[in-house]
């Protein structure tokens, strides 16, 4: 026999709600998402981390200071064998768990999605699937409420971005501990381009965006064997990157050629079509200044 649920069998759907504004991030949500985090912490040292990025990423205040001193200390626990109180390995946070999203129900909206990615990065690289599993959830509960955001391979981006997993993922192949300052692997370099792409406050840096990706290309071009080896190799691809240059260089030297700089959506473009160009001729060594 087939399972299913009741909305399966009769063929009903959730309603879709509205996309709210971008900056609409009530505090019950603020708190449900905390509240995701500290329930998967599984040891001291994740709250400890928690803390800590709360504390970098939040302004200097007052309240914070006041919240981190009012933090109920870890538990001291009986351990097997010893006859005596030693500090737990897997302290339970039950009895604070309310206490320490007390900060994310009030920061401003732009903040608490960098702490977000910041937990996510710091948990990608030590348990992958549980990473995975916040990912999920938190896109689960932004989309019930309408919120046009999608946690993606650790950025938060525009819901309608989401068409881009594929690269978000390929960028993503290059992680903190992996070279991450080293400009002559392209995916370093796209790497930044998504970062300044998908910067939240202020909005995005046009020119840092397009200046990464441009770089990322020269060096992947170059590893390929040059100019004409990749002209002729990949003549589609040519084509696309010179259909597109007058505004790739507007977006590099803002006013040039165009005379404007690019629209927020052409540098998106823009970094996904030297993403995939990059995909194609799989290199990462070398830069050129020729095109």
């Amino acid at each position: 026999m087939t399972m299913s649920n009741f909305a399966q069998r009769h063929g009903y759907q959730a309603e879709q709600r509205a996309l709210q504004k971008r900056d609409y991030l009530p505090k019950d949500i603020r708190q449900q998402i905390g509240l995701m985090m500290v329930d998967r912490f599984v040891s001291l040292s994740d709250g400890q981390l928690f803390v800590h990025i709360i504390q970098e990423s939040l302004p200097p205040s007052s309240d914070l200071w006041k919240w981190y001193c009012t933090i109920p200390a870890p538990q001291v626990v009986p351990q097997r064998g010893y006859g005596v109180l030693l500090p737990s390995d897997e302290y339970d946070y039950s009895i604070a768990r309310h206490h320490l999203v007390i900060p994310l129900k009030d920061c401003h909206w732009q903040l608490f999605y960098t702490i977000i990615e910041r937990i996510y990065s710091e948990w990608r690289r030590a348990q992958p699937d549980r990473a995975k599993s916040l990912a999920y959830d938190v896109n689960l509960l932004l989309r019930s409420y309408g919120i046009p955001w999608v946690l993606q391979s650790g950025w938060v981006i525009p819901a309608d971005d989401h068409a881009f997993v594929d690269e978000l993922k390929y960028v993503r192949q290059v992680g903190p501990s992996q070279n991450a300052e080293d400009l002559s692997d392209p995916l370093v370099s796209l790497r930044n381009a998504f970062d300044a792409l998908y910067r939240m406050r202020g909005g995005p840096d046009i020119t840092g965006a397009c200046n990464h990706a441009w770089v990322a290309w020269e060096t992947a071009r170059e590893a390929a064997g040059g100019v004409e080896v990749v002209r002729r190799a990949r003549p589609e691809l040519w084509q696309s990157l010179t259909e597109w240059r007058d505004l790739i260089h507007a977006g590099r030297h803002p006013g040039k050629n165009l005379g404007r700089p690019p629209t927020e959506a052409e540098t998106g473009f823009i970094v996904r079509l030297c993403a995939n160009a990059v995909r194609l001729v799989s290199a990462s060594l070398g830069t050129d200044e020729n095109f």
